[in-house]
Formats: structure tokens, sequence, C-alpha cells
């Protein structure tokens, strides 16, 4: 795989990235983990130095396309923020719940053995992709 320095990729290697990263990660099987700082942690421990990196690699570059992935504890992490005045702690919340976005995301990789499943993820992170680099706006 090429390097990905620019801020925004093209379609295809996001494509790519998804698709290494999905299998990269097919051999931690369904685990859970209670948070990124957790999955960061297991890979380091267990996967090979060069697994490891490439995955923080991916993870890196696909991270602007990762869609939001409501779940219990980032709808209570976003209202929290939506009650705050303090600056400080609405950027720390706005960390953590993308933080929550992530694990979520990798949640859905490791748990997808549906090929439908898995084409929905891959064309949400190319509409969000070509939203943030072409501006489009979405109608329904």
């Amino acid at each position: 795989m090429k390097s990905i320095t620019n801020q925004f990729i093209t379609e295809e290697d996001l494509s790519v990235c998804l698709n290494e990263l999905r299998n990269t990660l097919q051999i931690l099987g369904n685990i859970k983990f209670f948070d990124i700082n957790c999955f960061y942690a297991y890979i380091t421990r267990y996967m090979t130095e060069n697994d490891n990196i490439k995955v923080a690699n991916l993870i890196g570059a696909i991270e602007p396309y990762i869609p939001i992935i409501a779940s219990d504890d980032s709808i209570d992490v976003f209202l929290e923020a939506a009650l705050r005045n303090d600056v400080a702690e609405v950027k720390r919340l706005e960390a953590e719940f993308i933080s929550s976005s992530k694990i979520q995301f990798i949640h859905l990789l490791l748990g997808d053995k549906n090929g439908d499943l898995w084409r929905n993820t891959v064309d949400t992170c190319q509409a969000i992709r070509k939203y943030k680099t072409d501006g489009v706006l979405f109608s329904l």
C-alpha cells in the first residue's frame, strides 16, 4: 500500500485501506473492546509490530471517513457535550465521542460476517469521503 500523506484520500485508496484493515483485523475474531485504548493495547501486545503499525496507519488514513455509529455510550457523551458551556470540556467530550465512534466501527469490522453489511459500510465511508473532498450535499 502506498503511503497516505494527504488529508483526503482517493476513492480507490479508501477502499484499499478499508479492505486491508478488515482483513488484518480478522485474526482477532469477535473480540469486544471496552474502548479504543484497550483495542490499541491488545494489538500492541498480541499482534506483530508490523501488523500493529499497519493497523494504526490504516485507522489513521480512514479516520476522517469513519461514520458516527450511535451507541448508548456515544449518545450519552454527545448529549453531555451539548449541555456544556466550557469550551475545553466540550473539546474533551468531542474527543471521547470520536473515540467511541472508532471503537464501534472496529466492532463492526470484527463482527461483520455479512457481505451486504460490509458493502454498506464501504459505501457509507465513500459517501463521507465524497462529501468532505467534493463538498457534495446529500438529499433524500
